[in-house]
């Protein structure tokens, strides 16, 4: 499905995100998911805040990338631009985007 939507010149930013999400996040997802290391170790020694707090804000994130490729579906550029400054505006509870490839 990543794939397909790559071919999509129009949702290049939605593509991006995603990619970059998978690329920091699929292997810690699936050892959670198979029943790896991580829900062991987290069983064991319980959850740190910071850990918390990222999952928060990649959660908010995916709901932020949803968002806009939603605008981009409707082909109004308008919703794109009200959407676009929540990153800065919410920054506290969003990933930092600054370090993004």
């Amino acid at each position: 499905m990543l794939l397909a939507l790559g071919e999509k010149p129009q949702a290049a930013v939605p593509f991006n995100a995603l990619s970059e999400f998978k690329e920091h996040s699929w292997k810690p997802l699936n050892s959670y998911v198979h029943a790896g290391m991580h829900p062991l170790a987290r069983q064991r020694g319980g959850y740190p805040i910071q850990f918390i707090e990222q999952l928060i804000k990649i959660s908010n994130g995916l709901v932020v990338i949803s968002v806009m490729h939603l605008c981009i579906l409707t082909g109004n550029g308008e919703l794109q631009k009200q959407i676009s400054p929540l990153h800065t505006r919410f920054a506290d509870c969003l990933p930092d985007h600054r370090n993004s490839v």
